[in-house]
């Protein structure tokens, strides 16, 4: 992954770290996700690509607070205001969740 991420757009960032691959070709997509695991390095025995949750019906706000904290760690990491906006996202987020589920249970 490239050190001078903080002068690039983020247009320049996807080209620069994305791995091509054809989805009509089992083999390059099997090529690109061994590329992808190698890239990871011995740091991590389990992956999982898709949606947590898959079939909740909050399943994608977890993964959306998630990101927000992976993709600024991996492209602005000093970005101070960038860090205070994913926290604020999160604590919205999870309160919306609470607020929604204290909210079913009293209509149930």
């Amino acid at each position: 992954m490239s050190d001078n991420t903080s002068n690039i757009s983020i247009d320049e960032w996807i080209t620069g770290e994305s791995i091509p691959f054809d989805l009509d070709s089992s083999a390059s997509l099997d090529a690109a996700i061994d590329e992808t695991i190698a890239e990871l390095g011995d740091a991590v025995e389990l992956l999982g690509f898709g949606e947590p949750l898959h079939g909740g019906e909050a399943g994608t706000l977890p993964t959306y607070i998630f990101a927000g904290f992976v993709l600024t760690s991996l492209i602005r990491p000093q970005d101070t205001l960038a860090w205070i906006g994913n926290v604020i996202f999160a604590l919205v987020a999870i309160g919306l969740l609470i607020a929604t589920g204290n909210r079913v249970r009293k209509l149930e």
